[in-house]
């Protein structure tokens, strides 16, 4: 069966009715959204809005992307709902009101959800390498069809973001964290096992290079990339980001356990005449070394006993992160975020225990400032 993933060029990303226009392009390409959604559906659209920071600016889901996918899935008479879980200690009505999704919602009449304060329940995940067992909002689990509406970056953890790693956004809470402890690849794989988006369209209009996810670069692409298997549409996007999908190890680890197509199809606008080559964040080999050996010792450890000594081998060897006091405000978010316990960093004395630090590098996502750098992480050019 051929899987189609459609490819469409954005001509003027500042003009909204051209954002509009390629993206329901791109959705009729591959079968239209009522092949999706049926009539009286409940569908979750799950876009990437971790935080308060521009679409301009590369860092979240362009609000006309999502405003066309809500106004699409209302005309196949289906029941549209905005859902997302911000990072930890962003306040999701904040996000919500500054993106502008609040009032979205509002004028059109739909639920908006904040993820990580919906009801929850636990799901076994079948075949679950990495993660056995993880919460999901109800509202996810009930719905006949889920919408993810990621945008594309870089990542300094995981090479890429896009759609099977914003699947991890639909995890409530500190539930988010459990995939920095159990290997994140893997865990990205597990998670979109047991969360299987139905259809995927990626912003690619305005996209982000260098030090993703959120300190990274703006690319002017404009592009949407839409398809049905989110680890096809994550391989093509790959593709026009100038990396090679093989180098990606959880688009690597999904299609060695089958979540990937054998035939894909790009239509619309070959890869060829959108790519464009993205900076990447690069780790020394003998770090990725290393991380590799300590995450399968942790997976026999973890197995057999119940415990994780992921945390004390990677506080060997991991990436350093380092305060800069110049920019640091001493909000003491980066030891709220921080996964040990006492958390390995200290902003106000501007020191990390590096025996204990697991290099998650939460603290650096979630500063507010770019207070943060990582030795050991280089843009590669």
């Amino acid at each position: 069966m051929v899987q189609w993933v459609s490819v469409v060029r954005v001509p003027d990303i500042n003009a909204e009715n051209s954002i509009r226009k390629s993206v329901r392009e791109a959705i009729d390409l591959i079968g239209g959204m009522c092949s999706v959604v049926k009539a009286k559906n409940k569908v979750v659209i799950k876009p990437n809005f971790f935080g308060p920071r521009l679409a301009s600016k590369g860092a979240t889901t362009n609000l006309t992307i999502v405003q066309e996918i809500t106004e699409m899935v209302i005309e196949c008479g289906a029941y549209p709902t905005i859902a997302e879980g911000p990072f930890r200690f962003y306040d999701a009505n904040v996000v919500f009101r500054k993106l502008g999704v609040k009032k979205l919602a509002e004028n059109l009449g739909i639920g908006l959800v904040n993820l990580n304060e919906a009801e929850a329940v636990e799901k076994d995940i079948q075949d679950g390498k990495a993660l056995n067992r993880i919460k999901i909002p109800k509202i996810v689990l009930d719905a006949d069809v889920l919408i993810n509406v990621p945008k594309m970056k870089t990542h300094h953890l995981t090479t890429v973001t896009l759609g099977m790693k914003n699947m991890k956004g639909i995890l409530p809470g500190e539930e988010k964290q459990k995939s920095h402890i159990h290997g994140i690849h893997q865990s990205i794989v597990d998670i979109n096992k047991a969360i299987r988006s139905d259809l995927v369209v990626v912003d690619g209009t305005v996209a982000m290079e260098g030090m993703g996810p959120t300190f990274g670069d703006p690319v002017k692409l404009g592009i949407v990339v839409a398809g049905k298997n989110v680890v096809d549409v994550d391989m093509v996007c790959c593709g026009i980001m100038g990396v090679d999908p093989v180098e990606v190890k959880h688009l690597r680890l999904a299609c060695k356990e089958g979540l990937c197509s054998e035939n894909v199809e790009i239509v619309g606008d070959p890869i060829e005449a959108v790519r464009r080559t993205f900076q990447f964040p690069r780790e020394s080999k003998a770090y990725l070394y290393a991380h590799s050996i300590a995450e399968k010792l942790d997976k026999i450890v973890y197995k057999t006993s119940g415990r994780n000594i992921f945390p004390i081998l990677s506080g060997l060897f991991g990436k350093k992160p380092r305060i800069n006091p110049k920019k640091c405000i001493e909000c003491g978010i980066c030891e709220e975020v921080c996964i040990v316990s006492p958390p390995a960093i200290n902003c106000r004395t501007g020191k990390i225990d590096y025996r204990h630090c697991i290099d998650c590098l939460l603290c650096m996502e979630q500063c507010p400032r770019n207070a943060i750098k990582v030795r050991g992480i280089t843009v590669r050019k």
